[in-house]
């Protein structure tokens, strides 16, 4: 199956309300990964730009597909759900069969998804204590310490990144301030936080791209960067003005 089947396929199991999507969240609804300008879509369409094989691209669309599931579902849960989407995904493709019958995938293609979905989890440095955003680089030391060779973990790596870059395409894109609304409402509202004034806010925004460093792929990069650039300048400016009208 291509990436375009299986997209199709896992429409139609989220249409059917079988897909452990989150019904309580503003914005870790389904829409943020199926929707038009969703998660999995982006991941395709870099995919693509990025020159994945056909395989490549289907296993970053099962990837990009399952790594919110895990908010939902029998197992989900808010923090850390990261581990319950991988294995959600796991078990669809162990369900797969292709047209004689046998298994669609490999244990080693299910664990490329596993890490890419892994790959979107925040992580610390605990050498400099620096909090990054996703963790490909880490997800991918894993995979060469269980044996996995050179041309896997580029394979791996491929995919995680358009995976990592799909999720937060909104950074770069002109609705990022109104999509950053649904998520502080959204954590608000689960871990019952509130930023104590709107300099606050507008730091904690600064901090998401500080953690993040930019795209990984050149499709990114050349599709978002320019508004990424323009919503980080207004997030500078804006607490610029506010701490120059603060009294000390």
């Amino acid at each position: 199956m291509n990436a375009a089947g299986i997209l199709e396929s896992l429409d139609r199991l989220s249409a059917d309300g079988k897909l452990p999507y989150p019904g309580r969240l503003e914005y870790h609804l389904s829409e943020h990964t199926i929707g038009n300008e969703g998660v999995a879509r982006r991941a395709k369409h870099y995919a693509v730009q990025e020159g994945l094989s056909m395989r490549e691209q289907e296993l970053a669309c099962i990837a990009a597909v399952f790594h919110d599931t895990g908010f939902g579902g029998p197992k989900g849960r808010y923090d850390n759900n990261e581990p319950v989407g991988a294995e959600y995904a796991k078990d669809f493709m162990k369900e797969q069969r292709d047209g004689s019958g046998n298994a669609e995938y490999t244990k080693q293609e299910m664990r490329i998804v596993e890490a890419a979905i892994m790959s979107t989890a925040a992580s610390r440095d605990y050498e400099s204590a620096m909090v990054k955003l996703q963790n490909v680089d880490g997800e991918m030391e894993r995979l060469k310490k269980e044996g996995f060779g050179g041309n896997a973990i580029e394979s791996a790596r491929r995919i995680a990144n358009v995976v990592c870059d799909a999720d937060l395409d909104n950074l770069g894109r002109k609705d990022f301030f109104e999509l950053g609304a649904k998520v502080r409402n959204e954590i608000g509202s689960v871990k019952n936080v509130q930023m104590p004034n709107r300099l606050a806010e507008l730091k904690s925004l600064l901090s998401i791209f500080e953690k993040h460093g930019g795209y990984k792929t050149e499709s990114a990069r050349r599709e978002r960067g320019r508004q990424y650039q323009n919503n980080m300048d207004e997030i500078v400016a804006s607490i610029k003005k506010l701490e120059g009208r603060r009294v000390f």
